[in-house]
């Protein structure tokens, strides 16, 4: 097996623990499980801030215990997340169910915020330690590295794609046959506790085994890498700075783009069902329309390798904004036409296969700007400001009793920040190519 299929595995298998413990948890607790309407809220606006304060902290403690070390904890938190909602949802109604949610909300926070960044740090390390093995030139080296995680996306899909779609199948028949659903959410406590054993397991070439070192001696190691680095920032000039903060920019956007979809545009589509009062139909509909969401990383498996393949990174990047523009663009036409739930599960299931070449792209090129023992840390900067402005914005809806816009309104949300992205890239470019032409005439 090739270290690209190795990586495809991981990443996918990951990613669709992620994806059952997602999307089970917004069908159950905003649906089918009879809590407030403002539980979906409330919910992301807990974990979103909460986040906001733990996600830097466990960067840096990610990047000074090393990175396999921190996703074994942080997954086995995720598990208890998970189970303290099955409690809340498996009581609703009682004194009990509210604390438990918020209990979940805090976990999820905390489990989430040392696997974000982290997971992303480990995946571009384990790509840099086999690019420079690869025996390519230095140009091909760059390009590599850029496309690797779009190239591995071959591999695993039935971890991302079937799988959830199987669980969630039995998550809508669990219900019809008993009215009760919460149950499925033991799936995500067993998946997440699964990943934590492996990573366990796992061991990585260059690993500390110095169980002896103090903390405090890790962190001055810590803060002793961390000053080269902001020196090196400093030694850029002013174009080098822009470059980085535009680049940080795009990141953010991009993460927001898919966080949007993947939450408020699946909800406001389940919400328009009305799954509770509807029969069988209804379910199957609203079935198809969850599923549409894990199944689109089959799609994405075999689209996004064979568009990196065959085009540059740069290239790569702006091929994906124009993608998602022209399929917002058709889906929220085909929506005004009024159908909306073919609409959505057309969008979901294409969305993943043009957004990801850029997305994996973009954040390749952000982190191996980095050096590896700053991964994390750069990447919770980025989940900070994600998580501020999209707690604020779920707060927004539960303050102002809305809970969730429709979907045409999230579609003109999306056009907006893919819109925006695409500025920031010709800016980052354009930055980019004035910065290289003064170079020459400097040389000159």
């Amino acid at each position: 097996m090739t270290w690209i299929k190795r990586l495809g595995y991981c990443y996918n298998i990951a990613k669709g623990s992620e994806s059952i413990s997602n999307q089970m948890s917004h069908l159950i607790v905003g649906v089918l499980a009879g809590l407030p309407t403002y539980a979906v809220s409330a919910r992301v606006s807990i974990a979103f801030y909460l986040g906001a304060l733990l996600e830097l902290p466990t960067g840096v403690v990610a990047d000074v215990l090393g990175h396999r070390r921190t996703l074994i904890f942080g997954y086995a938190i995720c598990a208890f997340a998970s189970f303290f909602l099955f409690m809340s949802c498996r009581y609703s109604g009682t004194p009990v169910s509210m604390p438990m949610l918020v209990l979940s909300s805090v976990s999820s926070a905390a489990g989430g915020c040392l696997v974000s960044g982290c997971l992303q740090a480990f995946i571009q390390d384990y790509i840099d330690r086999h690019v420079e093995h690869s025996g390519e030139t230095d140009g091909c080296v760059s390009e590599l590295r850029a496309k690797a995680l779009a190239l591995s996306q071959a591999y695993g899909n039935f971890f991302s794609a079937f799988l959830p779609t199987l669980v969630l199948a039995g998550v809508f028949a669990l219900y019809h046959l008993t009215g009760r659903s919460e149950w499925a959410l033991l799936v995500p406590v067993v998946t997440y506790g699964l990943l934590s054993l492996a990573f366990c397991m796992m061991r990585t070439a260059g690993e500390r085994t110095t169980p002896s070192v103090s903390m405090a001696s890790h962190f001055r190691d810590y803060a002793r890498k961390l000053v080269p680095f902001l020196r090196a920032v400093q030694g850029r000039g002013r174009a080098g700075q822009w470059l980085m903060v535009i680049l940080l920019l795009r990141m953010t956007l991009s993460i927001l783009t898919v966080i949007h979809v993947h939450t408020y545009l699946m909800v406001s589509q389940l919400r328009t069902l009305d799954l509770r009062e509807g029969g069988w139909e209804t379910l199957a509909m609203g079935f198809l329309v969850l599923a549409a969401f894990d199944l689109a990383h089959y799609p994405k498996g075999w689209i996004v390798p064979f568009v990196s393949k065959r085009l540059e990174s740069t290239r790569l990047i702006y091929c994906s904004l124009l993608a998602q523009i022209l399929l917002a663009l058709i889906v929220l036409g085909v929506i005004r036409l009024g159908y909306s739930a073919g609409a959505v599960i057309g969008f979901a299931l294409l969305f993943n296969a043009v957004f990801s070449p850029g997305h994996m792209t973009l954040q390749s090129v952000l982190l191996s700007d980095v050096p590896e023992h700053l991964r994390a840390t750069m990447f919770s900067l980025v989940q900070v400001v994600v998580l501020i402005l999209y707690g604020s914005y779920s707060a927004l809806l539960s303050v102002s009793g809305v809970g969730v816009d429709r979907p045409e309104h999230i579609l003109v949300q999306l056009l907006s920040m893919i819109g925006l992205g695409m500025v920031l890239a010709l800016g980052f470019d354009l930055i980019s190519a004035n910065r290289t032409v003064a170079a020459l005439v400097d040389d000159i």
